[in-house]
């Protein structure tokens, strides 16, 4: 008897054994598994963590774009805005400085200071404009921006010539220069300086410019670079893609000086490119020498009037 109770006790020993074994496995059990709950949470929230970095990156990403388009569009607006505001100045200056100068070569101390009435007209009108500008920049507002000085009448214009062509009463064979530029005062401000020596044809667009171009086939154009409808580049690029004009020398006046505004210009075909303000003898003198070039390119076909000379006789080598 006392044999069997060894025996079962021996069982129960190993049961006790057996069972704190299994309990042991089972709390190592649990003890892993929520070791690897908690490393999951730990990736998940580090993932979650990664995630909304990612997100709040993309967010400034397309924050950054939305700038850096803002940026450029008012890079754009800004350039735009002094490009005309320099047109817009540097137009009336050309007018104003021209007459000026032309004034003060031909005076002398002791001469009589006498001005025309319509070039005072002139100058007061492009004086005014400057005033306008000046004001629009300044951000004034309502009686301040009104123009100072009395007013000027300003004076009757001469009606375009029948045949289109000013400067009539000299030697038809004189070469014949289209003038394109919308401003009035300048265009006759030129007109009056290449009129004594050339046949002047003009237009008041880039638009008007090349049809003109293609009905009369001038020697020379001469073109403003900001115009409406067709600004003179893109002219420039039509006549030198159109096979029956291209052979003809233009020449750009603009007040962008810059050399990235320069070379847009040549680039677009321009044979020279002369910024306002400029000197009238300059403009002719660049003048003469493109139709000398284009003259020594077709062999010497077409007669030269050089500046400074009687316009009715042709300049020979």
């Amino acid at each position: 008897m006392g044999e069997n109770l060894l025996l079962v006790s021996g069982e129960m020993t190993d049961l006790v054994v057996i069972g704190s074994l299994g309990v042991l496995v089972l709390v190592l059990l649990v003890v892993l598994l929520r070791t690897r709950v908690r490393k999951n949470r730990v990736l998940y929230d580090h993932q979650m963590r990664l995630s909304e970095q990612h997100e709040q990156i993309a967010r400034q990403s397309r924050q950054l774009d939305e700038q850096a388009e803002k940026l450029a569009a008012l890079s754009a607006m800004h350039t735009r805005f002094w490009a005309t505001t320099s047109h817009e100045l540097r137009t009336p200056l050309t007018v104003i400085l021209g007459v000026l100068t032309e004034k003060l070569r031909t005076m002398t101390d002791d001469s009589d200071a006498v001005f025309r009435w319509d070039e005072v007209a002139i100058m007061h009108r492009n004086a005014q404009r400057l005033l306008q500008v000046t004001n629009q920049l300044l951000g004034m507002t309502g009686s301040e921006s009104k123009p100072l000085g009395p007013t000027v009448l300003t004076p009757a214009r001469k009606a375009l010539p029948r045949d289109g062509v000013w400067g009539g009463n000299g030697p038809d064979n004189r070469p014949t220069v289209l003038l394109v530029e919308d401003n009035d005062d300048l265009r006759m401000f030129i007109r009056s300086h290449l009129q004594r020596i050339y046949r002047v044809l003009e237009s008041t667009n880039g638009m008007q410019g090349l049809q003109t171009a293609l009905e009369k086939a001038p020697d020379l154009i001469i073109s403003d670079r900001m115009m409406p409808e067709m600004d003179g580049d893109e002219l420039c690029r039509r006549i030198k893609s159109d096979e029956r004009i291209r052979h003809i020398p233009v020449m750009i006046l603009s007040a962008l000086a810059t050399p990235e505004q320069k070379e847009a210009s040549l680039k677009s075909g321009a044979d020279d490119y002369l910024a306002k303000p400029f000197d009238s003898r300059e403009l002719l003198a660049r003048i003469q020498t493109l139709l000398e070039t284009r003259r020594n390119a077709d062999g010497a076909s077409a007669p030269v009037f050089r500046v400074g000379t009687d316009p009715a006789v042709p300049f020979s080598e």
